[in-house]
């Protein structure tokens, strides 16, 4: 079983991103934009409370319940196999929740940091990270980012197309 409730940290909202989160960015147009991306973000993991904790950390996360509070090893590679399921499995809900939202998966593709390591660097984020397009062109692109002692589901980046409300 894998948890519904996950916290997928969003640059664009500046904030993580949960059942109830809104986005919040000031400016003018580049503001709105990002605070549209936010919201879409948002509403795309509305109503994801319930199970498991608002960072994925649940027992059925392989967060150990009681126990989830301790910290993630700062490297990847000595994450728990339990727990790197667990994040695998946010992501999974993660991107069901967008298909949901803006349509199915049309591609999905990953990218190595070595590949486009001044995206990565910006971001902070290491390793891998994933991109997926829907049948209504939005894109997304998430990866793993070590914050507050703890490995979440990051989005990189949003792009909802205009089409993409107005099409299936």
């Amino acid at each position: 079983r894998v948890a519904t409730s996950i916290q997928v940290v969003s640059p664009l909202s500046g904030t993580g991103v949960a059942a109830s989160a809104g986005a919040g960015a000031a400016g003018a147009a580049s503001g709105r934009a990002a605070s549209a991306a936010g919201a879409a973000v948002a509403e795309a993991t509305e109503g994801a409370a319930g199970e498991g904790t608002a960072d994925g950390a649940g027992a059925e996360n392989g967060g150990g319940g009681a126990a989830a509070a301790a910290a993630d090893p700062a490297s990847l590679a000595e994450l728990a196999p339990a727990r790197s399921d667990g994040l695998k499995g946010d992501a999974h809900v993660f991107l069901g929740k967008i298909e949901g939202q803006f349509g199915v998966m049309a591609d999905i593709y990953v990218t190595s940091c070595t590949a486009n390591a001044q995206l990565c660097k910006t971001h902070g984020i290491e390793g891998d990270y994933l991109s997926m397009v829907t049948n209504r062109r939005t894109k997304v692109s998430i990866g793993l980012k070590y914050i507050d002692k703890r490995w979440r589901v990051y989005v990189l980046d949003f792009v909802k197309q205009p089409s993409a409300a107005a099409s299936n």
